[in-house]
């Protein structure tokens, strides 16, 4: 049977009517087809003899190469072929492919777009408002548990003004329960030295000295003292009583209040007389109160518990038997940073903390910073009290030896800022809310006579007038205030983000549901001003444990204080606001890592192992912090609890005492 018309393997450009044998084509056929191959396709195109138009089952057979995929020369418009159909809807397919993707890729831009934009809305809305998204209202437990905070006895909505005065009254004391004393006379008649010790849990927790006719030799920091038996005098809230003076307790009292090693140095009243001889002596007469900084001071913590020692001697050294003082030695013994916050803050270039708190301190005295000689010959016959701060003790006796008529060594509070008023050695009245409360702070007395002082110094200046304007008696505003530790470069005790934006979140829904205003507060950025400004205008402030909370020294006495520790730790620096009348409670985290020498079982429990070890100690201090589920639970009865406690003394305060 003859063969079909084009149904052999077609080469290109070849004559479509070309034989086809089985036999060996000739040597002279194939140097043609070689020599045709050589020359360029348009010179063979032009040789070659024209195409016969291909049926519709030829092109379909002769569109396909060898491969069997489609040959673009036979439906290329340039060659002078004719189009197939199935050119054309595979053209329309590439065609519709490539507008496909244009516009997925249109759509994805479009859609990143939107997102930035509000991405960059949100991030506005954060950086005005702070995070504002609602709680995961998914668990109902929360729900119930942020819910129950409005059944209160006496609602806290805002019905009337944003702040109240918080009022209390003062109860006289019946005559039996005074705080006694052994011996009322001077207690000085029986020796040139008395060391007086607060004794709290059978343990020494601080004490002052106080040495009479003491002498600092000319060049040197040593105290010398006529020798005498001392006289110890022992404090635990009840009677004060004396006690064999051992050694211990003047070591004791040695470390508290930093003085130079081996001082006070015991000398007869021969060799006394011989050093007062010696060199030309400078005679400091009334009662003297110094102040020694070390470098542990830096902390600032630490800062305000020495100073606020004597703010305590100021405002009680009747009860303790020290008659007036009359001046103030403060020295920092060379530590520089503590140096430098003093001094620039006393030529106006920084205002720094420690330089505002010991203004209000030893307001309305000004200090003297370095001048021996000015304070010297300053005379205090016209009342006042004279104040200097030297860098080394040593300036003080550069040019002359002095001799103190009174030198009392201050001491050093420990975990608090204020001493709570059943230690105190004189008590005749105590303080009550105007009407009964449950969990009512106890209020010290001294707390309450610092923020006198501190009102007494804002209104002392024109500028501190105007930019504190503070109101009268102890008037509390409606606020809730976190404060969060974001100090660049410091990762102790920070939040992570997923607690944070809860604890954001609880306080602003219990501020919407109890009409108080909420703000999240970062004293990084703050001036010192504004720092205080902020912090006595709060009714509840929340933060966890660190040096951001020392402003709780300036909340308004009876506002609220919740502290959060970080997982096994714990400590009293804080409780009660230091003692400073305020409301307070503290979350202990439930769940956290522990230190690896307890986990290998080197100590028995993280108590034990932060007893024993510094390092463990810092572990879990300045561990981070992470809110577990209970965790969360717990901090919103703690949050409800102080609402509870603000109710009713916002009730208290607007009703008239029974």
């Amino acid at each position: 049977m003859g063969r079909k018309h084009g149904s052999g393997v077609s080469e290109p450009h070849a004559r479509s009517d070309a034989p086809h044998s089985s036999a060996k084509r000739s040597q002279a056929e194939q140097e043609d087809k070689k020599k045709s191959k050589r020359q360029p396709d348009a010179e063979r195109r032009a040789n070659s003899p024209p195409a016969r138009s291909p049926t519709k089952s030829s092109t379909s057979r002769n569109s396909k190469g060898r491969n069997g995929k489609l040959d673009d020369d036979h439906d290329d418009p340039s060659l002078g072929l004719p189009v197939t159909n199935s050119a054309r809807k595979r053209r329309k397919r590439e065609t519709w492919k490539v507008w496909r993707r244009r516009l997925l890729a249109a759509i994805s831009i479009a859609c990143a777009s939107s997102l930035l934009v509000l991405a960059a809305a949100k991030i506005v809305q954060v950086a005005r408002n702070g995070i504002d998204t609602r709680l995961w209202w998914n668990d109902p437990t929360f729900k119930e548990l942020v819910n129950a905070s409005l059944q209160l006895e006496h609602p806290l909505v805002n019905r009337f003004n944003n702040s109240f005065v918080a009022r209390v009254r003062f109860e006289d004391l019946p005559e039996h329960e005074h705080t006694p004393y052994v011996f009322p006379n001077d207690l000085f008649e029986d020796g040139a030295i008395h060391y007086t010790v607060r004794v709290r849990n059978s343990g020494m927790v601080e004490g002052h000295s106080l040495y009479r006719n003491a002498l600092m030799r000319m060049g040197t920091e040593d105290i010398y003292v006529p020798n005498s038996a001392p006289v110890c005098t022992f404090f635990d809230g009840g009677p004060m009583y004396r006690r064999q003076c051992l050694e211990v307790i003047q070591d004791f009292l040695g470390k508290m209040c930093q003085l130079p090693e081996g001082s006070p140095k015991n000398v007869t009243q021969v060799q006394m007389q011989k050093l007062l001889h010696e060199t030309p002596v400078h005679f400091i007469s009334g009662t003297t109160v110094l102040a020694i900084f070390k470098r542990s001071d830096h902390n600032i913590a630490h800062f305000a518990g020495r100073i606020m020692y004597v703010f305590h001697l100021l405002m009680n050294h009747e009860g303790w038997r020290i008659p007036e003082i009359q001046n103030i030695i403060i020295t920092v013994q060379g530590q520089p940073l503590i140096w430098d916050m003093l001094v620039n803050h006393s030529k106006g270039i920084q205002m720094s903390w420690q330089g505002v708190l010991t203004e209000i301190i030893t307001y309305p005295d000004e200090p003297i910073m370095e001048n021996v000689s000015k304070f010297l010959k300053n005379d205090t016959s016209e009342g006042g009290r004279r104040v200097l701060i030297v860098n080394q003790l040593a300036d003080l006796t550069a040019h002359s030896s002095v001799r103190f008529e009174r030198l009392v060594t201050a001491g050093f509070l420990k975990g608090r800022f204020f001493v709570e008023d059943m230690n105190l050695p004189r008590r005749e009245q105590r303080t009550l809310p105007a009407r009964p409360i449950d969990e009512f702070p106890g209020i010290s007395a001294d707390s309450w006579k610092f923020h006198s002082q501190v009102e007494m110094w804002s209104r002392g200046d024109v500028e501190r007038a105007k930019y504190f304007s503070f109101e009268s008696g102890n008037t509390i505003s409606l606020r809730i205030v976190f404060l969060h530790r974001a100090q660049s470069g410091n990762t102790l005790r920070m939040i992570d983000q997923n607690s944070f934006r809860f604890v954001v979140d609880t306080l602003r829904e219990f501020g919407r549901l109890h009409n108080i205003p909420f703000e999240v507060v970062t004293f990084d950025n703050m001036t010192v001003y504004e720092q205080i400004r902020t912090m006595r205008h709060v009714s509840l402030a929340i933060g966890i444990h660190g040096a951001n909370l020392v402003n709780s020294l300036y909340m308004p006495r009876l506002a609220a204080l919740l502290e959060i520790f970080p997982f096994k730790f714990d400590h009293e620096m804080y409780r009660n606001g230091g003692q400073g009348s305020l409301w307070y409670d503290a979350l202990h985290l439930a769940q956290g890592v522990h230190h690896p020498s307890v986990t290998k079982g080197t100590f028995a429990s993280a108590e034990a192992c932060i007893l024993a070890s510094t390092a463990c100690k810092k572990f879990y201090r300045d561990a981070k912090v992470s809110f577990s589920a209970e965790d969360k639970k717990q901090f919103i009865l703690k949050v409800t609890g102080a609402i509870k406690y603000l109710s009713e003394l916002l009730y208290s305060s607007r009703n008239d005492v029974p």
